[in-house]
């Protein structure tokens, strides 16, 4: 017996939309700042300066509000979402929860992750000791993965990813501090050890003090940028 005809279907062009394109590029100014926080946008600046429509440009602010990387400035407009105190401190709390309790749960680590992270941060180490903090910048996602992916769960690491285009944006525009890196580092060393131990309520402890405390130093950062800046800053990031 002949199955019947299936109908056709419009095949998934493989090509990247103009839309995609604009998203990422602006998302990206909006995390290096280039476009800073607080800034207003201008829908025909911007498709001009970009070449483009401002039909895919409108799609991609959608996407951005949706994502907290922009905000309703009065009526229609739109201004890149601010970066305040309350919100990075709501943000590291929010952090902090998701990677407690992945790493609560993580399952045993592969040795061979572990001695690789290991060396990495005695490369890093080398660096701090010369003020270059850029290392430590680069692998501090990686290093914090040794648990979130262990723990398995793809839905926590997906809103970890977000939070993290978050984070990005609050270090460019608050800067690093090479003693309160250090610090940092102490405290990936720690983490480490707490892998080592198999400890799971440990490597939770750790991680635990670990977020909350840098959470603390970048709260400071930005109070202390905020207060040598003369815009308004909003009341809200994430």
């Amino acid at each position: 017996m002949l199955k019947p005809r299936e109908p056709a279907w419009t095949k998934i062009t493989r090509n990247v939309t103009v839309s995609t394109q604009t998203y990422v590029r602006i998302k990206q100014m909006i995390i290096s700042c280039e476009l800073p926080p607080g800034a207003g946008v201008n829908e025909i600046d911007i498709s001009r300066r970009l070449g483009i429509s401002r039909s895919p440009l409108r799609e991609a602010f959608r996407r951005l509000e949706e994502e907290a990387f922009m905000e309703a400035s009065g009526g229609r407009a739109l201004r890149v979402s601010n970066i305040t105190p309350r919100g990075v401190s709501e943000l590291y709390e929010v952090r902090c929860a998701l990677e407690a309790f992945a790493a609560g749960r993580a399952e045993e680590i592969n040795p061979r992750l572990v001695r690789m992270a290991e060396a990495k941060l005695k490369i890093i180490a080398k660096d701090l000791t010369r003020g270059k903090i850029q290392s430590f910048n680069d692998a501090d996602f990686e290093f914090h993965d040794l648990y979130v992916q262990r723990y398995g769960n793809e839905t926590l690491a997906a809103h970890l990813v977000g939070l993290r285009d978050h984070l990005l944006r609050i270090w460019h525009f608050a800067g690093s501090h090479l003693d309160h890196t250090k610090l940092s580092y102490e405290e990936h060393l720690d983490i480490l050890a707490a892998i080592r131990s198999g400890k799971a309520n440990r490597l939770q402890a750790e991680v635990t003090r670990h977020i909350l405390a840098v959470g603390k130093r970048v709260t400071g950062f930005v109070e202390e940028v905020a207060s040598k800046s003369s815009d308004r800053l909003g009341e809200k990031l994430f």
